[in-house]
C-alpha cells in the first residue's frame, strides 16, 4: 500500500490544488507570463481529470488484464481456499451486515460466495480490519455471508491485516498449506493484489469484481466534468504507483 504522504501527493484533485495554488502566487508576484502558463495548466489538469477520456485509459487498462473467472476451470478434489480482500466497512448494530460493508467490499463478496457456490472442497476467507473494539471488517463480511447462505463453518476471517502486503502475509501464514488460492478483489486492484501474493510464492488464481467500467462501449463521451472520473483516476494513479513499489521492492530483493 502507498504511504499517505504519496497518496496526498499523488491525488489529481490534490495536483490541480497545487496547480491553483501555483497560479495564485503567481499573479500575486506579478509574474505575468508565469500565471499565463499556471493558468493554462489548471484549465487542462481539470478536464483530463474530469472529462472520461484519460481516467477511462488509466483505469481501463487495469481492468481488462483479468476476465471474470469461470469456476469450470477449478473443479477439484483438492482444498480450494476463495479469500475476499477488504474493501472498507462502518460498524453500525443499526444496519444488517451488507448495508454496513462499503460497496465496493459488498460486490467483492457476492464474486466470493458465487464462487464458493460453485465449487465443492472449498473456504470462503474473508479479510479486514478493525476500525472500532467490537467488529472487524471482516466479522461484519462474515455475517453477511452467513445471511447469504454460506454456512458459518465455511466462513473464516483475517483481521490483522489493513494493506493488501498485509492481508496477503496473514493469510499466508494463517491458512496456506499449498492449497490452491482464488483471489477477489476489485478489478483495478487485481494486479497489485496478485503481485503481493506472488511475492510469498503463491500463484493465485484471479477473480475480479467490483469494475468501475461495466459498458461494454466502455464510456459514454462527455465533456462535462464528474467526480467520478475524478475517482477513476485516482484509482488508477494509485494501482500503477504500488505496481511499481512492488516492481522496486523485488527488483532490490
Amino acid at each position: 500500500m502507498l504511504s499517505s504522504v504519496a497518496r496526498f501527493v499523488l491525488d489529481p484533485f490534490h495536483i490541480l490544488l497545487f496547480l491553483i495554488a501555483g497560479m495564485l502566487l503567481s499573479y500575486w508576484f506579478g509574474r505575468k507570463r508565469t500565471f499565463r502558463y499556471s493558468a493554462s495548466l489548471v484549465v487542462i489538469w481539470f478536464f483530463v481529470i474530469t472529462t472520461p477520456f484519460i481516467p477511462y485509459i488509466i483505469t481501463h487498462s487495469l481492468e481488462k488484464r483479468y476476465l471474470p473467472l469461470d469456476t469450470d476451470q477449478l473443479q477439484s478434489n483438492e482444498e480450494i481456499h476463495i479469500i475476499v480482500l477488504g474493501a472498507g466497512y462502518v460498524y453500525n448494530e443499526n444496519l444488517p451486515p451488507n448495508s454496513q460493508l462499503d460497496k465496493e467490499m459488498v460486490s467483492r463478496l457476492a464474486e466470493g460466495i458465487r464462487i464458493y457456490h460453485k465449487l465443492r472442497n472449498r473456504k470462503l476467507i474473508v479479510s479486514g480490519p478493525y476500525n472500532n473494539d467490537r467488529y472487524s471488517q471482516a466479522d461484519v463480511a462474515k455475517m453477511a455471508a452467513s445471511q447469504m447462505g454460506v454456512p458459518d463453518s465455511m466462513i473464516f476471517t483475517q483481521s490483522e491485516g489493513k494493506t493488501t502486503y498485509e492481508e496477503a502475509q496473514v493469510y499466508f501464514q494463517k491458512y496456506y498449506e499449498d492449497q490452491q488460492l482464488v483471489v477477489v478483489t476489485s478489478a483495478s486492484h487485481m494486479a497489485r493484489a496478485l503481485g503481493e501474493f506472488q511475492y510469498l510464492g503463491i500463484d493465485a488464481v484471479p477473480s475480479p469484481s467490483s469494475y468501475f467500467y461495466r459498458s461494454e462501449n466502455g464510456f459514454r463521451v462527455s465533456f462535462i466534468p464528474s467526480l467520478s472520473n475524478i475517482k477513476s483516476m485516482r484509482t488508477g494513479i494509485f494501482e500503477y504507483a504500488a505496481q511499481f513499489r512492488i516492481y522496486i521492492r523485488e527488483s532490490i530483493k
